[in-house]
């Protein structure tokens, strides 16, 4: 313990007045010293200044001062976004709603042989029906 710590504990507690706690300010080096097993001693030394802060009288402000000063303004909530949520690493996910697709009028790529049959089926249908109107013209 350092030399005037009494005198300082006594200072503080007369400076809080009569059950008011002191704000204590105070600043430590860590002295870590060789001890019987593996771990360091550790012990705090008080470096530097320090001082205690206590009221010394209290004094009521006016009412309409001080519901003017306390006063926080009502913070606009914001608008509720549907179908996001938040993961926990902080990314946001959301949710897209499709109505119903219907696959035949998507142009997409297939690949594959049955979808090839098919195209070539509808080319060949294609082709007779473009030789019979032309076939159909030719004669009248």
């Amino acid at each position: 313990a350092r030399p005037g710590a009494a005198a300082a504990a006594a200072a503080s507690a007369k400076l809080a007045g009569a059950g008011e706690p002191a704000v204590s300010f105070r600043r430590y080096a860590i002295l870590c010293s060789k001890s019987g097993s593996n771990l360091p001693r550790v012990e705090l030394q008080e470096a530097g200044p320090s001082f205690s802060l206590g009221l010394d009288r209290v004094k009521e402000p006016d009412r309409d001062i001080w519901k003017k000063a306390i006063k926080v303004p009502k913070a606009s909530k914001p608008k509720k976004v549907k179908n996001i949520s938040t993961v926990e690493t902080g990314k946001q996910l959301g949710q897209i709603h499709l109505g119903k697709q219907d696959f035949d009028q998507i142009h997409t790529v297939h690949h594959g042989k049955a979808k090839e049959k098919k195209l070539r089926a509808d080319l060949e249908i294609q082709a007779r029906k473009k030789r019979k109107t032309s076939a159909s013209a030719a004669d009248a």
